[in-house]
């Protein structure tokens, strides 16, 4: 109970007590846990508070500086601030700035700090880590699920979009892409406008062009059948699909049926519903995965969608007036 509750010399007891198996089961990695933060409480530990006063006040160098001084000391704190220093070039813009913000955020992911994780990932993704200075996008994804896996958001999303332009796979994957979208919402609520954002371009891109990701008009072609599905909603089954036999069916059947008896007709009619019955089925359950794959999408809609497109809608028109502005009209030449 002391431990949990902050107080130093419980928690070195309790490390102690975890490391040598006394009263409890041996776990080390619990053990170093403990004694790792009695270690951060000294007085030593006042380096990131003047590294945080120095870095309001505008003085990158000294705060840097401090940063990674306190990085050394195994503060995983210090290394992802001094590695984000670095890498913003604030304080320290040498040629190697890039090498040591890897180096300082490799030390502070390996302490369990999921940022640092998604920041490698976009080194890797902007090719900051490459020799070459070249992508490695599966290397980027390698520390973008990682990440992902600690619970950030920020890498959720990106995983997202690397799904949706079939960048790891050579293939788009909407499905895939969509999962990670509503997983980065899940996490972090504030991604809200971010993220119905990109699930309205999943799918409009999904709508347009198909789970292949290549535009076909082919694709096109459940428009038809929505079509004829709201038709049927809204003033009942359509005339092409429903209607009854012609007549010259209808008198083609009555000529068959004449000389049978009326158990035999009845027979005959159970024959032809068993015989339709197969049909009806495949049409029910081939209406029914069109509806899922419809609803799937139309269903996450929600008004906050509805208030983005409008804003979107007026955003364009803005953007089109101001890039053609009106021009005076000309006098009438003489």
């Amino acid at each position: 109970m002391a431990g949990q509750q902050g107080h130093i010399r419980a928690m070195y007891n309790l490390g102690q007590m975890y490391l040598n198996g006394l009263g409890t089961v041996r776990d080390c990695p619990t053990g170093v846990k403990f004694l790792k933060t009695v270690s951060e409480r000294g007085s030593w530990a006042g380096i990131l508070g003047e590294a945080h006063r120095h870095f309001l006040n505008g003085r990158f160098e000294h705060a840097v500086m401090l940063c990674a001084a306190a990085a050394e000391m195994g503060y995983d704190v210090a290394q992802s601030n001094s590695a984000w220093l670095m890498s913003q070039g604030l304080g320290y813009a040498e040629a190697n700035q890039h090498e040591l913000a890897i180096k300082h955020f490799t030390w502070a992911s390996e302490q369990g700090d999921v940022d640092s994780l998604r920041m490698l990932g976009d080194y890797w993704w902007y090719g900051w880590a490459s020799p070459d200075n070249k992508p490695d996008y599966q290397k980027a994804a390698k520390y973008y699920q990682s990440a992902a896996d600690g619970r950030n958001a920020q890498a959720m999303f990106n995983l997202g979009y690397m799904h949706e332009q079939g960048i790891l796979s050579g293939k788009p994957d909407f499905h895939l892409a969509k999962r990670y979208y509503d997983m980065a919402l899940e996490t972090d609520p504030d991604a809200v406008v971010p993220v119905r954002l990109a699930l309205f371009k999943l799918w409009v891109t999904q709508l347009l062009k198909g789970e292949e990701g290549v535009f076909d008009m082919r694709q096109w072609s459940f428009w038809p059948s929505s079509i004829s599905k709201a038709w049927e909603l809204l003033f009942g089954s359509s005339s092409s699909s429903t209607a009854a036999a012609t007549p010259a069916k209808a008198e083609e059947k009555d000529k068959e049926n004449a000389g049978k008896t009326p158990a035999q007709q009845q027979q005959q009619q159970e024959e032809e519903k068993q015989q339709q019955q197969p049909k009806q089925q495949a049409r029910q359950r081939q209406q029914q995965r069109r509806q899922r794959e419809h609803e799937s999408w139309l269903g996450d809609m929600h008004p906050e969608d509805l208030l983005l497109l409008i804003l979107l809608g007026l955003l364009a028109v803005v953007v089109y007036l101001r890039a053609n502005p009106e021009r005076p009209q000309q006098a009438p030449q003489r």
